[in-house]
């Protein structure tokens, strides 16, 4: 399994974002408010309209890139490439087609197909839709992280049903990484947002309002230059109100995407001192919703 990794310190809060064509009264400035319903609206789902770029005002090492939640089709493609100039000449960073996760309809195989009486027939995709917010992830490997000040990020999304790209957050951040793994101690769960009223006869009305993820981890015996370092940082940059993107496992190709969620801490985390030279450190994480 692939150690735990949290995106936080967005770069992307404080730059321009130019480019592509989306509608003025969803502009990609939306893209930088932590309320995610806020979306910015492609004008159309041409390659043309859904780009954009990103001027994060001077270089940056960025280790990964999360959009989302998103409308984008399963199966479709994107793609993010970093440069060192504004005419975007000089390559950087090129994280090849990215594939939207999703399994989608084999038209060259007839047996596959859906009746359409399926509830999926209309979207064509296989099962279940999932109602949880779709994001899309990449994570750069820590030895190729680039620094970099402008960045590109384009949409392959011309059949999407509804004919434009809803994005509602953007991220180009840093990550904690940590050296060992998190251990036994950690639980990942959904936590109903359910209002509960009773009568005085004891009839309990239910309205559902969805639920949130959660996910806590402990990490035991970092060095205390990495607990001092890269998640001293970590909890000083984030504190419990600034976004970040917790990815527990990135080696997961089948569940990564119900997994991984953008959170704020519920609490700082807190540095537990064991031996010398050594350190433990555990974080609680809450869905932004």
């Amino acid at each position: 399994m692939g150690s735990l990794i949290i995106l936080y310190d967005n770069f992307s809060d404080h730059g321009l974002l130019t480019g592509g064509s989306w509608l003025a009264a969803l502009p990609l400035t939306n893209l930088q408010d932590d309320d995610i319903q806020r979306v910015a609206r492609s004008n159309g789902a041409t390659s043309a309209a859904t780009k954009f770029i990103v001027d994060l005002g001077l270089p940056q090492t960025v280790d990964g890139i999360v959009l989302g939640p998103t409308n984008v089709t399963p199966g479709s493609t994107w793609r993010v490439r970093a440069y060192s100039d504004n005419t975007l000449t000089t390559l950087v960073y090129d994280s090849t087609l990215q594939t939207v996760d999703g399994d989608v309809i084999n038209w060259a195989n007839p047996p596959e197909w859906l009746e359409w009486e399926d509830p999926n027939f209309w979207y064509g995709i296989v099962g279940d839709i999932d109602e949880l917010p779709q994001y899309l992830t990449h994570i750069i490997p820590e030895a190729t992280a680039p620094i970099a000040q402008y960045w590109l990020i384009e949409f392959f999304d011309e059949g999407n049903i509804d004919g434009a790209v809803d994005v509602g957050r953007l991220m180009i951040a840093s990550a904690f990484r940590p050296s060992l793994n998190y251990t036994d101690n950690n639980g990942f769960g959904l936590r109903p947002l359910t209002d509960v009223q009773e009568s005085l006869g004891g009839l309990r009305s239910y309205w559902d309002r969805g639920v949130r993820r959660s996910f806590r981890a402990q990490f035991q015996y970092l060095a205390e230059a990495e607990v001092f370092g890269a998640a001293f940082r970590m909890m000083l940059r984030s504190g419990v109100s600034r976004q970040v993107f917790v990815v527990p496992n990135p080696d997961d190709t089948n569940y990564g995407t119900r997994r991984s969620f953008l959170a704020t801490f519920k609490t700082v985390p807190e540095i537990q001192q064991l031996l010398a030279a050594r350190g433990a450190l555990a974080v609680d994480l809450e869905e932004v919703l």
